[in-house]
């Protein structure tokens, strides 16, 4: 290989290793709270105000305020600001001396429901163990799986209802305009507004709204319109097939019909949530989704368009379409640079958090797109030119290219329905929590292990084990909690220790529970008189001094 092109191979793959993610959908977490998170109130609180990190759909946010007996101290329905969308006002009972546990619930613009939890106390009540303030319960994996595929179905439906026309009206202007280009741009521009109203009945199933109320929502409207408009490109597709001496302007029709889907889908992201700089993220939005529309339709123009031509006039078609695919890739760069610098708060998050995985994943992919992207132009274009290459090897590189475009549509999905990592609330500017936490589920709790000091050291540990239910019934008051301590490997010990109940949801215990550096195991048994559960944490023991965990 030529050493210039062997350089630009490798450019293309550094270029890859920035386009980190689609501007994915986020969820509209708490960000701050009066009183704040583990916080203090005077006598006679009556209203608590809480602020999210986007704004919030009315119809499904909601919040409640419980005291420790489980007794709702709520004054009335929440009340939305007029001017801050993102904040929600919950009335309250002027409140005495007590704990008290905030619940609430909320649905962004970008479809995602959110629940969490925080406690603060009144009056002469102090909290012993505060809860993490950033605790969240997200809707099911099982649903994140559903919505993820939903919205790569979609994304592969607009993005050849846009890309395939595009490709024949400007890139191979002499494919004499194929009926099957126009019969798979309607193929899937079916699959994918049937995956857009899959996505309103999931919101629906998840958020227990209802269809009809469901779609009313904001984020229900963004799919019902770019489901819409989806289906009206794919009637121009459609009429394509059937009426040969109309289809160029068919399919320019079908072009801005899809053009508007995509518009709709941006307006219905995280972009528009974005409420520092929701213009520039809209326009990054759009344009990603556009580059990637262009890339895709391209390779599958080929395999369309490629049948009986000779290696020159392949090679025409390859270089023609070379500039729009490097003007992808520089496109691809900004807005997926901006995407990592709006989501990713630290570089640790892309291997530590689900989302930075997935971003990584799609990097790789990406990748693999932009290397065969290269080879193309620098090897392949040249060789059809000469005849020292045949279109049917070039086909093969094709659809090689075609299916990991298919693995990046499924990725961006998934990470579409996944919510990248949040800047901490309150809490996160105070530096390491003071606490190393584990968490786990029974059918009924939401357990939380917390272990201090951070991380944990031989010496003296505080145990405290958190409850967080599941239902609105809450905790029943006859819960106990006990543990069980021993080294990784060892067989479970006999000793039940039982820990202290602090309140309602709170069980802590102090002494010398790890008595080594190393991993150890901690069987939390949780008996309610509805359900008996052992859960095993490994922790892992320091030694005395070593610095707190930041994550």
């Amino acid at each position: 290989m030529r050493a210039p092109a062997l350089r630009r191979i490798v450019l293309l793959a550094a270029l890859a290793a920035v386009l980190s993610a689609p501007l994915a959908a986020a969820h509209a977490s708490l960000q701050s709270s009066d009183p704040p998170p583990n916080g203090h109130a005077e006598y006679g609180l009556s209203v608590v105000v809480m602020n999210f990190t986007e704004d919030v759909e009315h119809q499904y946010t909601d919040a409640d305020a419980l005291d420790l007996q489980g007794n709702s101290v709520k004054a009335g329905p929440i009340e939305f600001d007029a001017e801050h969308h993102n904040q929600i006002r919950l009335p309250v009972k002027p409140l005495a001396d007590g704990i008290y546990t905030v619940n609430w619930q909320t649905l962004s613009v970008d479809s995602h429901s959110l629940q969490g939890t925080f406690i603060f106390s009144v009056g002469n009540s102090t909290i012993k163990v505060p809860l993490d303030p950033n605790e969240v319960h997200n809707h099911p994996s099982g649903d994140v799986v559903k919505d993820g595929f939903a919205r790569a179905v979609f994304y592969a439906g607009l993005f050849l209802a846009l890309g395939l026309p595009f490709f024949l009206l400007v890139i191979d202007r002499d494919a004499g305009m194929p009926r099957s280009a126009f019969a798979t741009a309607a193929l899937f521009g079916i699959l994918g507004a049937a995956a857009a109203l899959l996505n309103v009945l999931l919101l629906a199933q998840r958020t227990g709204l209802g269809f009809g109320s469901a779609i009313s929502t904001e984020a229900g409207l963004s799919f019902a319109w770019r489901g819409g408009l989806l289906a009206a490109s794919v009637l121009c597709a459609l009429a394509a097939v059937g009426l040969p001496g109309a289809r160029r302007p068919l399919a320019g029709a079908g072009v801005l019909l899809a053009l508007g889907s995509l518009v709709a889908t941006s307006l219905g992201s995280h972009a528009s949530a974005d409420r520092g700089e929701r213009a520039l993220s809209l326009a990054a939005d759009v344009l990603h989704l556009a580059m990637g529309a262009v890339w895709v339709g391209g390779v599958v123009g080929f395999l369309h368009t490629l049948w009986g031509r000779t290696a020159q006039e392949a090679s025409r078609v390859v270089l023609r379409f070379t500039p729009w695919a490097l003007a992808s890739v520089g496109v691809l760069l900004a807005t997926g640079t901006w995407a990592s610098f709006r989501h990713v708060p630290t570089l640790s998050d892309l291997w530590l958090q689900p989302y930075g995985r997935l971003v990584l994943l799609k990097v790789a992919l990406l990748g693999v797109l932009v290397l065969i992207g290269a080879y193309n132009k620098e090897i392949m274009g040249p060789r059809l030119a000469r005849g020292s290459a045949s279109p049917r090897f070039f086909r093969r590189v094709v659809q090689v290219e075609a299916f990991t475009m298919v693995c990046v549509l499924a990725a961006a999905g998934v990470l579409a329905s996944t919510a990248p990592p949040e800047v901490g609330t309150e809490q996160a500017s105070l530096g390491p929590p003071a606490y190393f936490e584990l968490t786990n589920f029974t059918k009924t709790t939401h357990v939380v292990l917390q272990v201090s000091p951070n991380p944990p050291q031989v010496g003296v540990q505080k145990i405290a084990v958190l409850l967080h239910p599941l239902s609105a019934e809450g905790i029943p008051n006859a819960t106990e909690v006990s543990i069980k301590v021993a080294r990784a490997g060892e067989k479970e010990p006999d000793a039940i220790i039982p820990l202290d109940k602090i309140n309602a949801d709170t069980f802590s215990g102090e002494d010398g529970y790890f008595t080594s550096v190393g991993t150890w195991r901690v069987w939390v048994l949780l008996q309610r008189p509805d359900e008996f559960a052992k859960l095993t944490f490994d922790v892992p023991v320091a030694a005395p001094g070593a610095a707190p965990a930041t994550s």
